[in-house]
């Protein structure tokens, strides 16, 4: 029959483990606990990466990440991109730059949330549906989607070419 080996380390060796242990335990804790918070904070991130992140309306500064669903862009004949957070700032702009050429611009349709050139577009003014800054002209695509959104929300149906200097400076 063997006898039961003892669980309790020699006097001599216990101060040298206990030692051990506890360096590998904190560099153990350490290195989970670094590895965490590094974890956290990049999955944590929701602000986009890159230049978008800071990127502003060119006309009124605000941050374009603020105003999802709502943005535009137009092209400058030098080939620019221009951004901008709502319809009202785009055309605002554009009003105001006239004499550069700015084309091809393009607003965030009201029920797909894409990019729709503003020449396929109706805006809706007066309607119960508030831009991030506000009233706000809505784009809406579609003979069939205007007269629903007509319907539902209220408002005046505009073609771009209908809005006017007075239609912009009444959206505050």
């Amino acid at each position: 029959m063997t006898t039961p080996r003892s669980n309790a380390a020699t006097p001599a060796a216990t101060p040298g483990i206990a030692r051990a242990l506890r360096r590998t335990g904190r560099a153990l804790a350490l290195t989970l606990g670094l590895g965490l918070a590094l974890t956290t904070a990049a999955l944590g991130c929701s602000r986009p990466q890159g230049s978008d992140a800071n990127a502003r309306c060119a006309e009124c500064g605000m941050l374009l990440s603020l105003s999802k669903g709502w943005g535009g862009d137009t092209v400058t004949p030098s080939g620019q991109t221009v951004r901008f957070d709502t319809p009202k700032c785009l055309l605002r702009w554009r009003a105001s730059h006239e004499d550069r050429g700015a084309d091809h611009a393009r607003l965030t349709e009201y029920y797909t949330s894409e990019l729709a050139p503003l020449s396929r577009l109706t805006l809706v003014e007066g309607s119960d549906v508030l831009g991030p800054m506000g009233a706000d002209l809505v784009p809406v695509e579609g003979r069939a989607s205007v007269e629903a959104f007509l319907r539902d929300h209220g408002g005046k149906a505009l073609a771009p070419a209908e809005v006017t200097a007075a239609t912009l400076a009444a959206l505050k």
